[in-house]
């Protein structure tokens, strides 16, 4: 019952978060959601931002073990890059601006740090399977992994732009338009030239 508790409490922030923002929401605001007491609450969690860690958690390891799953499928290279896309779309679904910023802009939260954590260790997967990629034909091999990296690496910093921001309708849309010109650049993916 108490872990039951917990994913419970993980959940419905999640929701609350994912829609509005760490910031804007209240305990209060979890705990309706929830169905459950302050005191349930508080038996579970110190805080709102213990709770938002959990969640930012939560979702970075199933970022992980989802990429992972679909690496690991016998299936050709480009339907794998067709799966992550589609994953980054259904993970990204409904995302708010303010969820983002909360994250990696509010310093108080001390969430990006995690973010860091797990670029990382992500970053020396998707190096290496960059790497087995390019051997066998299936990036450039004059593309420099490293170049790929460094796109990488500036997605974050895109997400705020305001050129940005004020070009989509929403985060979603902005994070699948830079994931698809990542993956596919500037051609029509099914025209040779």
């Amino acid at each position: 019952m108490e872990k039951r508790g917990s994913q419970t409490i993980i959940s419905s922030s999640k929701a609350l978060f994912w829609k509005h923002g760490i910031k804007r929401v209240s305990v209060e605001e979890i705990c309706e959601h929830a169905g459950i007491s302050k005191m349930t609450f508080y038996r579970h969690f110190k805080n709102k931002n213990e709770v938002a860690e959990k969640v930012l958690l939560k979702i970075l390891d199933k970022g992980i073990s989802d990429y992972l799953a679909i690496m690991n499928q016998p299936i050709p290279y480009p339907k794998k890059i067709e799966k992550i896309i589609e994953l980054k779309h259904h993970s990204s679904d409904h995302i708010s601006q303010e969820f983002l910023k909360d994250i990696y802009q509010n310093e108080k939260l001390g969430l990006v740090k995690h973010v860091q954590e797990y670029t990382v260790k992500f970053t020396a997967q998707l190096v290496k399977d960059f790497k087995d990629a390019q051997k066998k034909g299936f990036i450039r091999k004059d593309l420099k992994i490293e170049f790929i990296l460094i796109l990488l690496d500036n997605f974050n910093t895109l997400l705020f732009d305001k050129r940005i921001t004020d070009t989509y309708k929403d985060s979603h849309d902005a994070i699948m338009e830079i994931t698809n010109f990542l993956f596919y650049g500037i051609l029509p993916r099914d025209k040779e030239v």
